[in-house]
């Protein structure tokens, strides 16, 4: 369908942790065909889902509104782009409401592309991501780095570009969590590490529903590397954990 209506653009706010025969060759057939296709990575807080997964298919991870890689948000090496995904206000059966996830992060980009071929029809796939890449506002690690991709997609700035306008100069740089993990666990207590960017404070609210994290824990140290351990936890059940960092300008 994408292919006999001449698209631009394909989004796929959807996935599988399975690579099907299928999926795969119609995902060639569009990339053959010199459509950019954009998917979400996932929202596992693990490997990339496909189509996302599939070297001809944008895929983007999704940031909290401090521009951190959410926690549940998929990485890995397939990742290109990061986007907004947390509690994201979207239209909803004919009015608007809250929606997290990749699946809202993945449209951003793909409208962000839409924008520049907007701009120029004549710009080829490449070029057009291209755009993305040079305005993109590099998070976590220098460079691409798995939870980001080549960073936070810059719509403004990708456009100006694009229009032969000098991009905004871009924000300081914010704190972001660059890595995390659960390093060491116990019965009854579970050790969290975390790094930033910049050296900052942070909290690591926890508890037994993602929709209620009613207990927490602060590391006050201003520092790049961070470790908290939780203790007093339940046997034989799964909790779940949000990190926020703060740089000491408040940020």
């Amino acid at each position: 369908w994408a292919i006999q209506n001449e698209m631009q653009v394909v989004n796929m706010s959807l996935g599988t942790s399975s690579d099907i025969l299928s999926l795969r060759e119609a995902v060639q057939r569009v990339n053959q065909a010199g459509i950019v296709q954009v998917a979400a990575a996932g929202n596992s807080g693990g490997a990339v889902i496909y189509p996302a997964a599939y070297p001809e298919v944008i895929a983007v991870s999704a940031t909290d509104p401090n521009d951190a890689i959410y926690s549940w948000s998929s990485y890995g090496s397939a990742v290109d782009f990061s986007a907004p995904g947390s509690n994201y206000t979207t239209t909803n059966s004919g009015g608007y409401a809250a929606f997290s996830g990749t699946s809202a992060s993945a449209p951003e980009v793909s409208g962000a592309l839409m924008l520049l071929f907007s701009v120029n029809s004549s710009f080829t796939p490449d070029e057009a991501e291209n755009f993305l890449k040079n305005t993109a506002r590099d998070l976590g690690a220098a460079g691409w780095d798995e939870y980001y991709g080549f960073g936070r997609i810059d719509v403004g700035a990708a456009v100006a570009a694009a229009s032969g306008g000098a991009p905004p100069p871009p924000p300081p740089a914010g704190v972001a969590i660059t890595s995390y993990q659960v390093s060491q666990k116990t019965a009854t207590t579970a050790t969290i590490t975390w790094t930033t960017n910049i050296p900052s404070t942070g909290v690591v609210k926890y508890g037994t529903s993602s929709a209620n994290l009613n207990l927490s824990s602060a590391d006050n140290n201003i520092s790049t590397s961070h470790s908290l351990t939780l203790t007093g936890l339940s046997k034989f059940t799964k909790y779940y954990y949000q990190i926020t960092a703060q740089s000491s300008d408040g940020t």
